[in-house]
């Protein structure tokens, strides 16, 4: 259940309410790890979420953010790497983003963005972006 405090949705003045949604990065692991969730209940899970807000949430726009690529060299230094790898990120960002067509939310292609650059691996901790901000331009497309 949402509860909300403020109005919610297109506001008076035109502003409107933002929901980001990033989700993916601790599904995508392997079958046997405690944290996966299956690609197509990823999915499902996204466009639950998505409906969801926009029927709670009259006018608010949602934007899905895909799951970042794997640095798998630098991961399977971790005892929680799972299994992780850049194939099967790459597939939940493709989930997302079908998530985002089929419920009209907007996309933020985060994985294929840092792909796109030769020294992506230099913007993760093996899974985790960071220090993206003041080094990869970032638009958000609708669909």
């Amino acid at each position: 259940m949402l509860r909300q405090s403020t109005p919610l949705g297109v506001h008076s003045d035109g502003s409107r309410t933002l929901m980001v949604v990033f989700f993916g990065a601790n599904d995508a692991t392997a079958p046997d790890y405690f944290m996966h969730v299956p690609l197509e209940e990823y999915g499902a899970n996204l466009r639950s979420i998505v409906r969801r807000s926009q029927e709670a949430m009259p006018g608010v726009t949602v934007v899905i953010v895909t799951p970042p690529p794997v640095d798998e060299h630098t991961l399977s230094q971790f005892e929680w790497y799972a299994g992780r790898n850049l194939q099967m990120a790459s597939a939940y960002a493709e989930e997302a983003a079908r998530a985002a067509e089929a419920t009209g939310a907007l996309l933020l292609d985060l994985n294929s963005l840092m792909l796109s650059r030769t020294n992506w691996p230099n913007f993760l901790g093996g899974l985790h972006p960071f220090y993206l901000s003041s080094h990869v331009p970032m638009t958000v497309s609708s669909n």
